[in-house]
């Protein structure tokens, strides 16, 4: 996920976590106070500020029945861009020059996008405006021939289900959303 906002609102439901001393909050490596847990419902929120750059959150829920960690990852500000000839799927004899976000790269590779400039006499040159066809592709984002297409979805880094089993403490949906200056609830 990217955000150009200075901080994020983190949600999560925390299932069979009986109190707050059993979560631990990490922000770039560095345990952090002041989360909000309600453990009549589970639900655990707290308000983070972000550094520029890449940033690494993490919930861990340790309960006698062992141990559950989530990874969030956040990019505050604008990423850092690459160059790459990018060989639109189905057209590939249209390459076409754009930057993306490194974070993007994978799913472009995976495609056979190339880093660097294409090959002269044989692309199109527009890091910011692509031919206008095209429909969104694995990754969130859309192709539209040229631009971004996306991160790839850095997602929470979990398969949304730990936490199933009865017995043990878990993460289940987090939810991250950009806050608004000046707007949000008090006291996080």
């Amino acid at each position: 996920m990217s955000t150009t906002a200075a901080s994020v609102l983190l949600e999560a439901t925390l299932l069979n976590v009986s109190n707050a001393a059993e979560i631990t909050l990490m922000v770039n490596g560095a345990q952090v106070a002041g989360a909000v847990f309600n453990a009549g419902n589970g639900n655990y929120n707290k308000t983070i500020s972000l550094i520029d750059g890449r940033n690494t959150i993490s919930i861990i829920v340790a309960t006698g029945c062992g141990k559950i960690q989530k990874d969030i990852e956040i990019t505050h500000g604008e990423e850092q861009k690459i160059t790459i000839c990018h060989y639109p799927p189905g057209n590939t004899g249209n390459p076409q020059q754009i930057d993306i976000p490194i974070s993007a790269w994978p799913a472009h590779q995976a495609h056979g996008d190339v880093q660097g400039p294409c090959p002269s006499g044989n692309s199109e040159t527009n890091p910011t405006q692509g031919s206008g066809i095209g429909i969104g592709g694995s990754g969130g984002g859309n192709d539209n021939g040229g631009g971004d297409d996306g991160d790839g979805g850095d997602g929470d880094k979990g398969d949304g289900k730990s936490g199933e089993d009865p017995g043990k403490g878990g993460v289940k949906p987090i939810e991250v959303k950009p806050k608004e200056e000046g707007v949000g609830k008090g006291g996080n």
